[in-house]
């Protein structure tokens, strides 16, 4: 045992009772020879010391050890020992004395009922920390919160128990009242407690971008515990902003103050040097000469139409029909822009980002910026040939069937035109396809003839437009 205070202690205890208990058989041996008095008062004297001392001794190197090593609350402890106590000493009596007990028991009910309502809280006490001891919601160490009162809990007895709050101060809570309370284990049952820390950011600022930035910024935090790493998730759209919730696990729950802090800190400079803005209620007005009503976007759409093959045909008052019915779509990375086999009327110009093409859950190729894809699914109403997901970030121009339909009715020799390039596409992915099959590939999967194919398509494309 290692020499500290409490164990010299326990030591010196220890040998204190082993005299008292010498003390009390050596008095049995000489109580007939020496006289103190009363022989009577004398044996019953020796035995309270006798059994007191035992019980003692008894409890220091048995009962106790034995409550450390199985975690059993020190209010049964302390019950233990006044019933063996209150036992002992009923006997003793009895014996000497023929002092019985039950008679009083049976005949004092008025005192019962007096007492009963002298200590009608202490008894709720009492009886309340009996119940928080079996059902065991908190144990010392562990930081709670009962009702609105927050702190660890660093004792309990069979009144009261107390804790230590977050500004170090000791308070103290009967246990009625918290067997009548709400009672939030934080350290319970796992070791570790979530914490959820509320940030900000404009609608200037792509979810995806500010969540990958705030995660950069805790991954290089090392006050922050690595036992389960932090969650960023998107909690809501406010008024003025788009609100990120951080997800904490802390195995120390009173470290979540001091934690907060340091991640504030770290990510006002972050968003600082990424140009990222911490919105708040604010109101603008901007005077300015605009240029017509979507005249800017309109000449973006053509920039990008024109550099697009299939759309080479036209010319250019039927191109800028065209792009005045384009839609601009925005993905997020990770998300489907169009499903293998699924039923589909529109074409997509790839115009930022980038996506990934896969058939039968395989990754066939990617697609950058001024690529296109669905033109078969615009022009013949296809089902989908494969799955198109964002690989990053991406924005489209989306023409669909209708506008579409719209801009050639007037120009229907231009579907011709569109027709040749299509199966000239066509075309070339069979036979890519074919020379990357083995030799055992089944018949009819070759290339097809490209007139015929032309013709196919075009007699496809007008029935679908009509």
């Amino acid at each position: 045992m290692a020499d500290t205070p409490s164990a010299r202690r326990h030591t010196t205890q220890k040998l204190g009772l082993l005299a008292l208990l010498a003390g009390a058989i050596t008095g049995f041996f000489l109580q007939d020879r020496v006289s103190f008095g009363d022989p009577q008062l004398m044996r019953t004297s020796l035995y309270f010391l006798a059994s007191f001392s035992a019980i003692q001794l008894l409890d220091l190197w048995a009962l106790r050890p034995l409550v450390e090593r199985t975690g059993t609350p020190g209010l049964f402890h302390t019950i233990i020992k006044v019933l063996v106590y209150a036992a002992v000493s009923f006997t003793i009596l009895r014996t000497q004395y023929g002092f019985d007990i039950v008679p009083l028991l049976t005949t004092s009910a008025v005192l019962s009922f007096v007492l009963g309502l002298a200590l009608q809280d202490t008894l709720g006490n009492f009886f309340a920390g009996i119940t928080i001891n079996i059902e065991k919601p908190y144990k010392v160490g562990d930081w709670v919160k009962i009702g609105e009162t927050e702190g660890q809990v660093v004792n309990m007895s069979w009144r009261t128990t107390k804790l230590l709050s977050p500004v170090n101060t000791c308070l103290t809570i009967p246990n009625n009242t918290i067997a009548k309370d709400t009672i939030v284990n934080f350290s319970a049952p796992y070791g570790l407690t979530l914490y959820r820390i509320l940030i900000d950011l404009g609608y200037d600022t792509a979810p995806n971008i500010g969540r990958e930035v705030i995660l950069q910024t805790l991954r290089a935090i090392p006050e922050i515990p690595t036992i389960r790493p932090p969650e960023v998730q998107v909690v809501d759209f406010r008024d003025f902003s788009v609100q990120y919730a951080i997800r904490l696990w802390l195995p120390d729950w009173r470290a979540r103050v001091a934690i907060e802090d340091i991640v504030r800190r770290r990510l006002w400079y972050a968003f600082k040097r990424q140009n990222l803005i911490i919105p708040y209620p604010t109101s603008e007005i901007y005077l300015r000469k605009a240029p017509p009503a979507d005249q800017l976007a309109l000449e973006s759409k053509l920039r990008t139409l024109r550099a697009v093959p299939l759309f080479a045909p036209l010319d250019p008052a039927t191109l800028r029909e065209a792009a005045a019915a384009l839609t601009e779509q925005v993905y997020a990375q990770g998300e489907p822009i169009v499903e293998e086999g699924t039923a589909g009327d529109s074409l997509q110009i790839l115009t930022a980002g980038s996506v990934s093409i896969e058939k039968q859950g395989q990754t066939v190729a990617s697609l950058q910026p001024g690529s296109f894809f669905g033109e078969m699914s615009l022009l013949t109403g296809e089902r989908r040939s494969a799955t198109v997901r964002a690989a990053t970030d991406c924005t489209t121009l989306e023409p669909g069937k209708n506008a579409f339909a719209a801009v050639v009715a007037s120009r229907p020799e231009i579907l011709e035109r569109l027709s040749e390039i299509i199966a000239a596409r066509q075309q070339e992915n069979l036979q890519h396809h074919a020379q990357t099959q083995s030799s055992g590939t089944a018949e009819g999967a070759g290339p097809r003839h490209g007139d015929g194919l032309k013709h196919r398509l075009l007699s496809m494309m007008r029935n679908f437009l009509r």
